[in-house]
């Protein structure tokens, strides 16, 4: 992954991304490295918790405006995208961790 980083701190992983901007806008390459990382804990049954953080000066201003994909997208006159995805594997995500 470019973007995502995971750290397991015992029980607790922390998902971090950062795409190396003061503003660190989610792209649709963001929200896909960070539907991939939700999934990697479909199977873990050693993480109880997952913290997602942005850069430490600033989480996220929001979407990446001038990214080709968010714009094509935008254009298109579907604004999920990656998006939705990513909602659906934090649902997931959080079904599982519930159950633990």
């Amino acid at each position: 992954m470019d973007f995502v980083t995971i750290e397991k701190q015992g029980r607790i992983a922390i998902v971090r991304f950062d795409r190396g901007t003061p503003a660190n806008p989610m792209s649709q390459a963001l929200l896909r490295e960070l539907t991939a990382a939700a999934h990697s804990f479909d199977h873990d049954s050693e993480t109880s918790a997952v913290v997602l953080a942005g850069r430490v000066d600033n989480f996220s201003m929001g979407a990446d405006l001038k990214d080709p994909e968010t714009a094509a997208l935008r254009d298109a006159g579907d604004g999920t995208g990656a998006g939705e995805q990513l909602r659906a594997a934090h649902t997931s995500l959080q079904q599982q961790l519930a159950s633990k």
